[in-house]
This record gives C-alpha cells, structure tokens and sequence, in this order.
C-alpha cells in the first residue's frame, strides 16, 4: 500500500480508499469480537467466565476508539453481519475445549494483527494515530492471553489487564 502523500499534503484517492476499507473491516472485526465474546460469557460459567468478561471489556474498549476513527473519515460499516459472524464463531469457539478454543483465536488474531498494523502505518501520520497503535496493542494483548492461557500460565490475565489499565476509561 502506498502511504506518502501527494505533492499537496493529502491522501492520493487510492489511499483513502484502501484506508477506509482498512478502518472498516478493524471496525466490523471488533464489533464482531464484543458479539463472539457476549455470547460466550453468557454461555460460560465459573472460572473460564472471567477472562471472557475481560475480552469483551477489551474487545469493547478497542472498538469504542475505532468508531471515533471511523466517524472522521466517514466510514460506515454493516454493524448487522459484523454481529451475526460474532455470534457464529461464539457457537463454534463454545463447542471446543478451552486450549483449542484459544489456540482457534491465536491464529485468528494473528491474522488480524497485521490488519491492525497495516492500519497503524497508514494512520500514523494522522489524529488517528493513537487509535491505530492501540488496535495493535489490543490484538498483541489477545494473542499473549491466548499463549499463556494455552500454556497454563498462572498470570494469563495479565496482557488483558494491561492494555484495560491503560486505555479503559
């Protein structure tokens, strides 16, 4: 993707293109996770319920600053079929054990990180910087919750209690 700027100081029209369409799948992809992980906590009791609370929060937190991104360049998104596909991974994801679930959304967030990077990159000489390095942020606290939570680690909590201490409001 190309990221300078035209001989102006603006966004060519291809860049704003692939922008937009970069902001609206982080959108949809996080309205999809607060979904996926509201049905889970729902569906989920005891222990195992607390970190789906904490992802959701994140999940949440995340998509709250991509929708202020979203709102200055006008981007709209399907809020609808971004909820409708977080429900179906939740019914999937629900049906597998609790390491494979998690070792399911590694790989699921690994995808999305470089979505999010990419998106820093082109947000970053912008006032939506901050919100691009964030989204890497959230996702890189996802994917050291799911490893930990994978490896049994006794403080796999924490990547998810970091980024909310220093983003939740």
């Amino acid at each position: 993707m190309k990221t300078e700027l035209d001989g102006a100081g603006e966004s060519t029209p291809v860049e704003t293109q692939e922008r937009d369409a970069m902001i609206r799948k982080a959108l949809e992809g996080e309205i999809t996770g607060c979904a996926m992980y509201r049905k889970m906590v729902k569906h989920t009791q005891g222990a195992n319920r607390a970190p789906l609370e904490l992802l959701y929060e994140l999940e949440r937190v995340t998509a709250q600053a991509l929708e202020t991104v979203a709102a200055r360049y006008e981007v709209a998104v399907d809020r609808e079929a971004a909820t409708a596909e977080g429900l179906k991974l939740a019914s999937d994801l629900l049906n597998r054990s609790w390491e494979t679930m998690w070792a399911s959304i590694i790989e699921l967030a690994d995808e999305y990180l470089g979505h999010f990077q990419r998106l820093a990159a082109a947000l970053e000489r912008t006032e939506s910087a901050a919100a691009g390095r964030q989204a890497v942020e959230h996702e890189d606290a996802v994917i050291e919750f799911a490893r930990r939570e994978v490896g049994k680690a006794s403080d796999s909590h924490a990547p998810l209690l970091d980024y909310l201490a220093r983003y939740a409001s």
